[in-house]
């Protein structure tokens, strides 16, 4: 009587289950949705590399030759300005001095420095030594006001360069190199100019102007001046943007 009361009850329990199977089917994930699944991952890990910055903002700056005037470092840094980039060892009272440098570090200004002779703005074109002579002079002068004396140095080609040019002007940037380093030396000029001196491999950095330049910009130059003879703050100013984060200015 036993063993029939526990067959019976086994009989309706695969019965019960028979009857909740074909109305409630267990359902197997199918191969298309797991595949679905996985390439939506893969998208979204896509989407959140491409979103990821490939570069820091732009920073705005200026350089400027005379006029300089205490107070005129606060007043660039509450316009919105983040760096400066002024002239050294020219000995034509353009450079920037001790008090200058403490005051724009103070009002948070990076620096940036270049040489150029305005009487003699086609010095680029004395070749080798003359960039030796130069890099060495100009290394004394940025120690001597307080920035540090292997900071790069940018060296300007002031001047729309022919191409039959270039090759001494490449020199005269090998010659500054020699003394401070390819990776402490900059160039600053139009396209031709920029692009010649990057193409040959002579220095790390470069300040492109947009003048001789025909709308035409090497995405290697690290700094931009985009507009001159301006006026800011009561000074005559040429601004600049800093495209790269590494851009030879000390902070």
């Amino acid at each position: 009587m036993v063993f029939l009361i526990i067959v019976l009850i086994f009989s309706t329990s695969l019965a019960e289950k028979s009857v909740l199977g074909s109305l409630f089917p267990l359902v197997k994930p199918k191969k298309d949705d797991k595949l679905l699944s996985e390439s939506q991952a893969k998208v979204k890990s896509a989407q959140a590399v491409t979103a990821a910055p490939l570069r820091p903002a732009v920073r705005e700056g200026v350089d400027y030759s005379w006029g300089y005037y205490p107070g005129f470092a606060h007043k660039l840094k509450s316009g919105g300005k983040q760096f400066v980039m002024r002239y050294v060892a020219t000995g034509e009272g353009k450079e920037i001095t001790a008090g200058e440098v403490i005051e724009l570090k103070k009002a948070g200004l990076a620096i940036g420095v270049v040489f150029e002779i305005t009487h003699r703005h086609n010095r680029p074109l004395d070749g080798f030594k003359a960039g030796q002579v130069d890099a060495t002079k100009v290394r004394q002068y940025v120690h001597g006001v307080g920035l540090p004396s292997n900071m790069p140095i940018y060296f300007a080609v002031d001047f729309e360069a022919s191409s039959a040019q270039q090759a001494a002007i490449n020199s005269y940037i090998s010659g500054a190199a020699s003394v401070l380093g390819k990776d402490k030396t900059g160039v600053y000029g139009g396209y031709d100019t920029v692009a010649g001196a990057l193409n040959a491999g002579v220095c790390k950095y470069a300040w492109q102007t947009y003048s001789w330049s025909r709308g035409r910009f090497d995405a290697r130059a690290q700094i931009r001046q985009y507009l001159n003879k301006q006026s800011l703050h009561g000074v005559a100013v040429d601004m600049n943007k800093i495209i790269h984060s590494d851009s030879g200015i000390h902070h």
